[in-house]
């Protein structure tokens, strides 16, 4: 869900799923905000765990899915 507000606010977009993408609805820099706050809760959820390898695992998740939006961005400079 983080990734999609973060998408959202990054691609412009006016739908999400045929419904109005959250920046449409929200100011956009709450989006973000609102993203970075599920990645937290998500991340204290999985630390709670105390499974070293499912934390290796999110943590990886989190900065493909970041290495991502940072090459579809490349485009614009």
């Amino acid at each position: 869900m983080a990734s999609l507000l973060h998408d959202d606010v990054l691609d412009g977009s006016a739908l999400q799923r045929g419904v109005p993408a959250a920046p449409r609805i929200f100011p956009p820099n709450l989006c973000v905000l609102c993203g970075h706050f599920l990645t937290a809760i998500a991340s204290l959820l999985v630390v709670q765990l105390r499974n070293p390898e499912v934390t290796r695992f999110m943590s990886r998740a989190q900065a493909d899915l970041v290495e991502g939006e940072i090459l579809q961005t490349k485009n614009l400079f």
